[in-house]
């Protein structure tokens, strides 16, 4: 027993850091929490396609897509949900990492809204302008999820990208993004950053309207420079989403990428993902559709416009501030 004992502890030594903590039992279909739109509306669709693939394998919980992937890596015969502009940094700093994954299928799933949430003060200096804020990263107290998480992780893509503004942030990375919205609603913080599907009816959109806060749009011209593996952009531009304020939103927003290991060798995942239309991946529920459908992913032409305008639009204020 003793032997067998220091048998593992050696395996387990000479394994990547991030195949060490378990996220299931065996070979899984990784989403987000039980209570996240992930779990609830995006992974049903997928599980519907997995027996035409020959592929059984449960759903189960994950903290976050960056350890959605470092699990399929030691794992290649189970999936994740990621976001896009997580797969794109990972591809740039942690190539080693993006080697042992494949995206299955990168466009048409769904895609993830990037907010702000802003209290009153920061929201009058800087006339919701994320952009402004970021020309000010040093005076602005920052707060998103952990650091590991999905806001966690696109936080640090937001700031290699933009090192002379954004990048001189001092942010602190809550346990929670519920966490980062209490701290910007009893004003230990300035702004949060937020990276989710822009439902009304989700808790966490009840709280920062009940609380009285402010959803702003986060859009810098530089984003268009984090690119996917296949090249497209990691961000593209959403209009009309309902997020239960006073008016929609329009704001950056990033891909749901599903991906398995780079060493799965099932031929029939590409026939059954690449060939499915998009309407195999809609969520079912009506209720999330109803306002899902109203979103609307804008090409390269409107992002363009929009963060030009958005990037005068801060300096202007940024000489009045």
């Amino acid at each position: 027993m003793k032997t067998t004992l220091l048998a593992a502890a050696a395996t387990a030594l000479a394994l990547p850091a991030y195949a060490q903590s378990p996220l299931c039992n065996g070979d899984c279909f990784l989403t987000g929490g039980q209570a996240g739109d992930y779990y609830q509306y995006f992974a049903p669709p997928i599980q519907a396609l997995f027996p035409k693939a020959w592929v059984d394998v449960p759903t189960a919980e994950s903290p976050g897509s960056l350890a959605s992937i470092e699990w399929v890596a030691t794992h290649p015969h189970s999936y994740f949900f990621a976001q896009g502009d997580i797969v794109a940094l990972i591809a740039q700093d942690q190539p080693d990492l993006s080697s042992k994954v494949k995206i299955i299928r990168g466009s048409d799933i769904g895609n993830e809204a990037v907010l702000a949430i802003m209290n009153d003060r920061i929201w009058e200096r800087s006339q919701g302008s994320w952009a402004a804020i970021a020309q000010h990263a040093r005076q602005v107290r920052f707060v998103t999820a952990a650091e590991k998480s999905g806001p966690g992780t696109t936080m640090r893509a937001l700031m290699k990208l933009d090192p002379a503004g954004l990048g001189q942030a001092r942010v602190t990375y809550a346990a929670s993004m519920d966490a980062a919205i209490d701290a910007v609603a009893d004003g230990s913080q300035d702004v949060a950053l937020m990276v989710q599907f822009a439902n009304p009816e989700n808790g966490r959109f009840q709280k920062v309207n009940n609380a009285h806060l402010h959803f702003a749009p986060v859009i810098m011209g530089k984003m268009r420079d984090l690119k996917l593996p296949d090249g497209r952009p990691a961000y593209d531009l959403c209009a009309d989403l309902d997020v239960g304020a006073a008016k929609p939103i329009t704001t950056a927003c990033t891909p749901i990428q599903f991906g398995t290991g780079a060493a799965n060798d099932n031929p029939d995942l590409a026939r059954v993902f690449g060939a499915a239309p998009k309407e195999a991946f809609a969520p079912r529920q009506t209720g999330f559709m109803s306002f899902w459908r109203k979103m609307q992913v804008k090409g390269r032409a409107a992002w363009d416009s929009v963060a030009s305008a958005t990037d005068r639009a801060a300096e202007e204020i940024g000489k009045r501030m």
